[in-house]
């Protein structure tokens, strides 16, 4: 019984290394296909901070951390972290050098969790609740949140985030 057991685990293996090595060969660009593989891995094990820094040196470096750590630790929405990134009491960067950062970060940085942590922050400091809430989310004395994004923050507030930097897609 257990000569039989062996003899089908291995002609299983033999079954799918064939297989495997079929689809290699059919492929033509097996060494292309692993490489783009490889790098795809990479990037879903690299956090979001990594990816957003990565290939970048000097000024550029600094200026992706600065982002990252405003939004960490104010929760900033889009259009407030470029004010504070220009500010000359926040960053200093030009226009232009803010635009940059916030496009490196902009496709992994959950907006719609940041607004939610502004919402919760403004609820439990002022007590604002309800289009009160909303008003001072969108306002430009405020969070300058867009209307979606202070919609959405107002239907989630109560939703159970993964954790205290749940800011990243």
């Amino acid at each position: 019984m257990k000569k039989v057991f062996l003899t089908v685990v291995f002609s299983l293996s033999l079954l799918l290394l064939g297989a495997c090595s079929t689809n290699s060969a059919s492929g033509g660009n097996s060494e292309k296909d692993k490489s783009s593989t490889h790098k795809a891995h990479l990037a879903r094990s690299m956090s979001p901070e990594k990816l957003a820094t990565k290939g970048l040196s000097g000024k550029a470096l600094t200026q992706v951390k600065t982002g990252i750590r405003y939004l960490k630790t104010a929760y900033m929405g889009k259009q407030e972290l470029h004010d504070q990134l220009i500010s000359k009491n926040g960053a200093g960067m030009t226009s232009e050098e803010a635009s940059a950062v916030i496009t490196k970060l902009d496709p992994l940085v959950n907006w719609n969790n940041l607004a939610i942590y502004q919402a919760r922050a403004y609820r439990k400091t002022v007590y604002l609740t309800g289009q009160d809430l909303v008003d001072q989310l969108t306002s430009d004395l405020g969070a300058k949140l867009t209307p979606n994004e202070a919609q959405y923050a107002l239907k989630h507030i109560d939703d159970k985030l993964k954790g205290a930097n749940d800011i990243w897609n």
